[in-house]
């Protein structure tokens, strides 16, 4: 669904039209929507590993996977800033990105344990 309100004409309909957006940031809304497209996969791949946390009963891996999260989406966010070379909406939408990866590779690996198959 994502996919096909990003690749078509209904993005531009809904953020002039609906939206009201002003015509000069549609275009870097676009290019928005294309760095954040992944979001809705990541999303369910985090809720795999979250839920195999939670069978575990060992949550700290959790926790410690938002610290990685928002110090990602932090750090991102101010390289962005200082280096000053982009508009802010593609910063923090790559930021969004990243701080989502780095979050679910900090759960593949705090759940890998929990992973591995029960002998026979």
């Amino acid at each position: 669904g994502t996919l096909l309100f990003t690749a078509t004409p209904l993005a531009n309909w809904w953020l002039e039209g609906v939206t009201s957006l002003p015509g000069y940031l549609v275009p870097l809304t676009r290019v928005s929507l294309w760095l954040i497209l992944p979001l809705p996969a990541l999303s369910a791949i985090q809720s795999w590993f979250q839920g195999m946390i939670i069978y575990a009963q060992k949550t700290r891996g959790i926790t410690e996977s938002i610290f990685v999260y928002l110090l990602t989406l932090t750090a991102v966010n101010l390289l962005g800033i200082i280096w000053g070379r982009f508009p802010g909406i593609y910063v923090g939408s790559l930021a969004l990105l990243l701080a989502f990866i780095a979050q679910i590779l900090w759960l593949w690996f705090r759940s890998t344990s929990y992973l591995k198959p029960n002998a026979p």
